[in-house]
């Protein structure tokens, strides 16, 4: 399962180290428009899970998963074979419309097999692997270009996808036999939605999750920039975002220990509390102390670190939250929740990076919002029980 979610992270992560050498391949008159190709992949990852939900609810976990890998690879072939930033975009768009597939069937494989603190402890070891591809991703998609050149990353994608397939195809099962698949009928999964979305736990797991993948592609997106353009240290990047997801990382797996000890609940509030403290106090001393060289370096990575951080606490957390009154629409819950949060946040995000001037405080400034909001929905949270 853990590897399954990686689909995600590797399709992101791999290629930000190289994003400035295929802007200037593909895009030479405008490079800076590159940035697209981040913000796209989401694009086409939440619109893909509208539909993967019901589809899986209707056919199976298995079908779905295989048909959407097929198209995550057919996507990375086509910006295999780019030539113009048009030609990207389409690829990376049809490349997140697949890796819905294995994002949310995981999230319904976890919720056939298991309920309550038992399913967020799974789920956040399947996000511990999360947060540290993201560390490792870099590194690899660097180490690829160097030696292939960055179209090679693309093809990386091809051969993930399949070991993808073979893996899962060997080892997983059918969870959902065909007396629990429900008929995939508009009207049904309209009064499905409205189901969910009336459920007040799902609406405040959402937000949470929503202004806390917000943040994420912010720091995604912004952050290649801030090490090139005002710390002058592009080719630290791949080094930096491996030390913040090792960090990430390591939450997760303390979630999954003692998240049967303490709840859900009580730990998404602490840890977005901590987080909102740290991206404030690092706002207040970039403007005060304006900070330069190396302390402004490590004065940002302590609120980048933190970012990531926060991931291991809230989202296994709250995608458990918002599934555990949903068991009988598993797949359909997956899909609107990931894809709620998943296109608000993309949004936000980009809009949050776009406004990028030279300086670190759009980026803090528009976390420290998202961070807000996102405790505020975790205050409306009712305690979660064993």
């Amino acid at each position: 399962m853990a590897f399954m979610t990686s689909a995600v992270a590797f399709g992101i992560d791999m290629m930000l180290a190289s994003l400035p050498e295929i802007g200037s391949e593909i895009s030479p008159d405008q490079p800076e428009n590159v940035q697209l190709i981040v913000g796209l992949f989401f694009v086409g990852l939440g619109i893909g899970t509208v539909f993967v939900g019901p589809l899986s609810d209707a056919f199976g976990r298995r079908p779905v998963l295989f048909a959407g890998l097929a198209i995550y690879a057919l996507g990375a072939g086509v910006c295999w074979l780019s030539t113009s930033l048009e030609m990207m975009c389409a690829g990376r768009i049809l490349q997140g419309l697949g890796a819905a597939a294995p994002r949310v069937t995981v999230l319904a494989v976890i919720r056939d097999r298991f309920v309550g603190r038992q399913m967020a402890a799974t789920q956040s070891l399947v996000m511990m692997i999360f947060t540290l591809v993201p560390g490792i991703a870099p590194l690899l998609g660097e180490f690829v270009a160097q030696a292939f050149g960055w179209r090679a990353i693309f093809f990386t994608f091809v051969i993930f996808a399949a070991i993808a397939a073979v893996w899962f195809g060997l080892q997983q099962p059918e969870t959902l036999p065909p007396d629990r698949r429900k008929p995939l009928r508009i009207a049904t999964f309209a009064a499905s939605v409205a189901t969910i979305l009336r459920h007040p736990q799902v609406r405040m797991s959402i937000g949470v999750q929503t202004f806390t993948f917000a943040g994420l592609i912010s720091l995604l997106t912004a952050t290649p920039l801030i090490f090139a353009k005002i710390f002058d240290l592009d080719a630290w990047f791949p080094y930096a975002m491996g030390l913040a997801s090792l960090l990430g990382g390591i939450t997760s797996f303390i979630n999954a220990r003692i998240v049967e000890r303490l709840g859900m609940v009580r730990l998404m509030r602490i840890a977005m509390a901590a987080t909102l403290a740290v991206t404030a106090a690092v706002l207040l001393f970039f403007a005060v102390f304006a900070p330069t060289g190396l302390l402004a370096v490590w004065v940002y990575m302590i609120f980048k670190t933190s970012g990531f951080a926060l991931l291991g606490f809230v989202i296994g957390n709250s995608t458990a939250l918002a599934m555990q009154p949903m068991g009988a629409i598993a797949g359909t819950t997956a899909s609107v929740v990931t894809a709620t949060a998943t296109l608000v946040a993309a949004v936000m995000g980009i809009a949050i990076a776009a406004a990028f001037n030279g300086t670190v405080f759009p980026t803090m400034m528009g976390l420290s919002v998202c961070y807000a909001l996102g405790l505020l929905c975790a205050l409306r949270l009712e305690h979660d029980e064993a």
